[in-house]
Order: structure tokens, then C-alpha cells, then sequence
């Protein structure tokens, strides 16, 4: 593990690090790829587990012109608040309001540096950049709604694939389930102040459920 090759900490780092992870590199971060045997893991997953997510890259670009602007790039936008669209690897584009526009890469994307890259060259003109950097966090599997009803403000029992803002565990969040990836899961968004202590009550939670901690490897292979 070389730390000087990453550029960027997740918000959760030193939370993770005891738990002593296999680390890789996604995106300039080091982020936890695995805890442990493969299948055993996978099996976790599938059942209850917890994943940081942070590494993903993501941007949110704004203004009245956001919409045009990224399907003029092959970009596809959702036309209500809170749709969601899919980008190749994994990637999603989230409508979060009528000139507000998420955009978050895979683990292996290179779609978001293109955007900020086409962003900063407009030098102030069109639509603008947000540069997010959120705590981000996979719960998984299939006792994964028993966390979110311990808790979430938000009924999540039966889940749409639409971004939904709520609190959980007290803490602003964006959650949304996904079938997308390798394991059915809700991904929750939250300011990064917020995550160690996000991080901190889901794992309790998680792990009073006889769930675990688990790598990105799980819902990514390739990663692996």
C-alpha cells in the first residue's frame, strides 16, 4: 500500500483502516476492496453488508442550461426531480432539481474529469461546476432494509430506483436502492463532516444484525 500515490482520503479512512482492509486504489483514493476471503465476503454482502463507497468521483453540475449541456457530451438526463439515469461502469446521472444535475462515475469512469475538464473551460459562461465530495456508503443485501428501519425518516420498504432525501441515524442523506451492480443495495450520500459518525452507528447497527464490513470487490469484480 503507497499512500503517496493517492491524492484524496475518503471521510471514513480512519475508521476503516483498523478493521485492516485489502487497500487498492479507485480514482486517486485508496479505498477497501475486501475483508477477507472472496465467496465468504460475497455471501455477506448478499445477506447484510456495509461498503465504503466515498472514492467514486461525482460533480454536480448547475444552471439553466445543465440539461443541454450534458446531452450535447451523450449525457442522458432524466426529466423528473430525483430520476435517475444510468452511465457505462456502474456510473449514474441523478436530476436533483430543475437546474441542479449529479453526475457519479464508476470505479473505473472517466466521465466526470471530462465534465470538469469541459466545465472549467467555459470560464464562467453556461453552466458551472459543484464539486462534491461526499461521505458515500453501500448498505447491502437482503436484511439491508432492516438497518434503514432502524434509521431512516423515510418508509424504505419498498424502494423506487428515484433519489430520496431524508435523515438516517440523525445525520441529511440521499439514499437510493440499486439492482444495477453485482448485489442489490441502497447507496446513501452524506456531507463528508457527517460520515465518520454515519459510518460509525451503521457499522454498530450492521453488525448487531450479523452483518460486516465489506470491499468494493463485492458489487465491482473487475476491481479485483
Amino acid at each position: 500500500m503507497n499512500d503517496v500515490l493517492c491524492q484524496r482520503t475518503s471521510p471514513v479512512h480512519d475508521e476503516i483502516a483498523h478493521l485492516e482492509p485489502r487497500w487498492g486504489h479507485v480514482s486517486n483514493m485508496l479505498a477497501a476492496l475486501s475483508f477477507g476471503e472472496q465467496s465468504v465476503e460475497l455471501a455477506q454482502a448478499a445477506s447484510l453488508g456495509l461498503a465504503d463507497a466515498s472514492c467514486l468521483l461525482r460533480v454536480v453540475v448547475k444552471g439553466p442550461e445543465a440539461a443541454d449541456w450534458l446531452q450535447a457530451r451523450g449525457i442522458g438526463v432524466p426529466a423528473g426531480s430525483y430520476g435517475v439515469a444510468w452511465l457505462p461502469g456502474g456510473g449514474q446521472v441523478v436530476r436533483t432539481g430543475r437546474e441542479e444535475i449529479f453526475v457519479e462515475d464508476g470505479p473505473e469512469g472517466s466521465i466526470v474529469p471530462g465534465l470538469e475538464q469541459g466545465l472549467r473551460s467555459l470560464h464562467g459562461g453556461g453552466p458551472y461546476e459543484v464539486v462534491r465530495q461526499d461521505a458515500c456508503f453501500f448498505l447491502s443485501g437482503a436484511r439491508a432494509g432492516l438497518v434503514l428501519a432502524q434509521t431512516c425518516g423515510v418508509d424504505m420498504r419498498e424502494p423506487g430506483e428515484r433519489l430520496v432525501l431524508s435523515r438516517v441515524a440523525g445525520v441529511s442523506a440521499g439514499i437510493r436502492f440499486r439492482q444495477d451492480l453485482r448485489v442489490p443495495l441502497f447507496q446513501l450520500w452524506t456531507d463528508p463532516s457527517g460520515g465518520p459518525y454515519l459510518w460509525e452507528t451503521l457499522h454498530e447497527i450492521v453488525t448487531d444484525l450479523n452483518g460486516a464490513p465489506v470491499g468494493l470487490c463485492c458489487f465491482w469484480p473487475e476491481l479485483c
